[in-house]
């Protein structure tokens, strides 16, 4: 009897649950997982904490998990294409042929469309090495804009306040946190965070960078004027759908999945940040790690779990800041 081959897109929550759990429940098929990324499973909400100095451990899984769970993982590996008629993959240039193959690609980071925005002093932060590409810009510069006041931004902007540097954060509302805060509440973390050191300019959007001589300048599209020495964008993210539309699958906002996780080839499934279930996009930790566990479940049992969602309870943590304090 051959042993199933499982090829897994993506070593993040999604993707290492499912293969986790696949294990578990079966001691004996092929599990492959490649990853853009040159370490394995780290926690990535940790990345503000490994800017500053808080912690130099991200790691979750050591390469030795793998091993000792006869997991082959596949470093620094883009994908190139899927053949689902021939059912393989193309990594570096290598194919490798699957049986099931899950999509667990993420999330990319949006960068607003305006001049400018290619500057080498902007940076995003979603992964280990544009954490280690700020930490390296920060020698030699204390200025820094955050766009975006969202949760990340603002956990972003208490990192480098809280380095010594000064910062500053641009947000298009008229207070703090919109979505999880009534107006009392933003406008009391707005206050706590100014003790910090953090300037905000409000209901502003960016309209264009400019590079003046030694500092980076935005225009907002009020005309206010806001000099840097660099800029960290955090505008949320967007499903990286890209080599499932290359493939042929149905995708929208994410990649479409039915109610088993799989995708519109019945052999490919997908989760995590990358998926769209039920007409909207769940990228949470939480939920990637539900839908991988689906996942798992129906590549060993066909159809024997349903996914309905995932109930979300946000909590705002950002540090520096009491946010029962300002809850209350």
């Amino acid at each position: 009897m051959k042993k199933t081959k499982i090829i897994i897109i993506g070593n993040g929550p999604a993707g290492t649950t499912v293969a986790s759990k696949i294990r578990q429940l079966d001691k004996i098929c092929s599990i492959h997982i490649f990853s853009l990324e040159s370490l394995p499973y780290y926690a990535r909400p940790k990345l503000p904490d490994y800017i500053c100095g808080k912690t130099d451990n991200l790691q979750v899984y050591a390469e030795s998990w793998y091993k000792d769970h006869n997991i082959k993982l596949h470093l620094d590996s883009k994908v190139q294409t899927i053949d689902v008629a021939k059912k393989t993959i193309l990594s570096n240039n290598t194919e490798y042929s699957y049986n099931t193959l899950l999509l667990a690609t993420g999330a990319l980071p949006n960068k607003p469309p305006v001049s400018g925005s290619d500057n080498k002093n902007i940076f995003t932060l979603r992964t280990l090495d544009d954490a280690r590409n700020i930490i390296n810009a920060l020698k030699d510069k204390k200025e820094i804009t955050v766009v975006g006041g969202g949760v990340l931004g603002l956990e972003i902007a208490s990192t480098f306040a809280s380095m010594g540097n000064t910062t500053k954060v641009i947000e298009t509302g008229h207070y703090l946190l919109n979505r999880q805060l009534n107006e009392t509440q933003g406008k009391k973390l707005q206050s706590a965070m100014e003790q910090l050191g953090i300037t905000f300019y409000l209901k502003e959007m960016c309209d264009s960078i400019i590079d003046d001589k030694n500092k980076i300048v935005i225009k907002t599209k009020n005309n206010t004027l806001i000099s840097s020495d660099i800029i960290v964008l955090s505008v949320g993210v967007k499903a990286d759908i890209d080599l499932a539309k290359k493939a042929g699958l149905t995708v929208d906002k994410g990649i479409v999945v039915n109610e088993y996780m799989q995708t519109s080839n019945p052999d490919i499934f997908a989760a995590g940040d990358c998926i769209q279930f039920d007409g909207q996009l769940w990228g949470f930790i939480k939920s990637s790690i539900e839908q991988g566990n689906i996942v798992a479940s129906n590549i060993i049992k066909p159809q024997s779990a349903i996914y309905a969602g995932t109930k979300i309870d946000v909590t705002v943590k950002i540090s520096g800041i009491d946010m029962k304090e300002i809850l209350n």
